[in-house]
């Protein structure tokens, strides 16, 4: 039963990474993507462009938030499941081979993705905005 409880869950932990990285690769594809389609809009003399230009901005700055907070649940699953799988390891005399350290580790990897998220947001709303002002 022990076995069956262990895989589960490193499947759970491997789904979890899973959704990570396509929450994390989602954002960023669509900011990048929403980046190219102000830019090019921001060249156009036409000022009802600029609605359409906060339509994109909106939807930008909109899933980043999801994917950030979907991130931020996968994290605390990861913290959930570990701390699982610790207890196990120590039931089974096992803990000695899981350096805890790896939990920090993950924070720190967990913080990082939501930040390159809410950069390539940022960029993908500022940029054109501030290309559309200055020309």
């Amino acid at each position: 039963m022990i076995e069956q409880l262990h895989n589960h869950m490193i499947l759970e932990l491997k789904l979890n990474e899973r959704d990570n990285s396509v929450f994390v690769l989602s954002g960023i594809l669509l900011n990048l993507v929403i980046l190219a389609i102000n830019s090019a809009l921001s060249g156009e003399s036409d000022p009802d462009i600029f609605p359409i230009m906060l339509i994109f901005a909106l939807l930008s700055v909109g899933y980043s938030c999801i994917a950030a907070l979907g991130v931020i649940r996968g994290r605390r699953n990861r913290l959930m499941l570990t701390q699982g799988l610790l207890k196990m390891y120590e039931d089974q005399g096992l803990s000695a081979y899981y350096d805890h350290r790896l939990i920090d580790n993950y924070n720190g990897r967990y913080i990082l993705l939501v930040a390159a998220l809410i950069l390539t947001g940022a960029v993908s709303v500022s940029v054109p905005f501030l290309s559309a002002w200055l020309l």
